[in-house]
């Protein structure tokens, strides 16, 4: 796994961002990982299970009264909401808990989200923070083939398919605008991976450990 000690000997978290698109392959990437080896985060969402979709797999499922609970009685690095087609409100969220000091962490995560994990965890500039984030790329086209066959000619389904696919093109203008394979971005390294040509999971973690050692500070995170 990658190193667990910075420079000065202190024990610290390792975290890696899976981020691309609707209908990239993201969840293939981390179904194809080994679940021993890493920190899987499965975040928590109010948004209703999709066919196909199991209870704690992809996502946690719950009610708006649940989370109303939850967010009373746990800490939370990222929470985001979003305005579906059919005007319901979506929530997001993962809860400090779920990140461990004695495994690698991986979480899939748009910008935004990795932006306020940053700002939580108190990672600056001045300090020389850096997060690897994985970012996977694939056609447009193939993209919207992808997600639309999830609606089963459902109109409303496919309104929201329309809405992410154009969403996506603002949330990830930055990491579009490069052609580079390894870029820092916003002080944290990411890597362009092409999904037409994918390697695995496995393939692209060993490749990455070779390039970057990952090292984030450890913060005290309260449950």
């Amino acid at each position: 796994s990658l190193v667990n000690h910075n420079y000065k000997g202190e024990f610290i978290m390792e975290l890696i961002f899976i981020s691309g698109k609707s209908g990239v392959g993201k969840d293939t990437f981390i179904q194809g990982l080994d679940k021993s080896k890493y920190n899987i985060i499965t975040p928590y969402t109010t948004r209703p299970m999709r066919d196909g979709e199991e209870n704690g797999k992809e996502y946690n499922f719950i009610t708006e009264d649940q989370l109303s609970k939850l967010i009373v009685k746990k800490n939370y690095p990222s929470s985001t909401e979003y305005k579906v087609a059919n005007g319901d409100t979506w929530t997001y969220i993962t809860f400090c808990g779920q990140y461990k000091d004695d495994m690698t962490n991986i979480i899939i995560a748009t910008p935004e989200q990795i932006d306020e994990i940053k700002w939580y965890f108190n990672l600056s500039e001045e300090s020389g923070d850096e997060i690897i984030n994985i970012y996977l790329e694939t056609p447009p086209t193939d993209r919207i083939i992808r997600m639309l066959k999830r609606t089963d000619n459902d109109i409303e389904k496919i309104n929201e398919v329309i809405r992410r696919f154009n969403a996506d093109e603002e949330d990830f203008k930055e990491f579009e605008n490069s052609d580079s394979i390894k870029k820092v971005v916003s002080n944290y390294i990411y890597y362009k991976i092409d999904t037409k040509t994918f390697w695995g999971s496995q393939e692209i973690l060993k490749y990455i450990e070779k390039q970057t050692p990952r090292y984030l500070p450890r913060e005290t995170c309260a449950v």
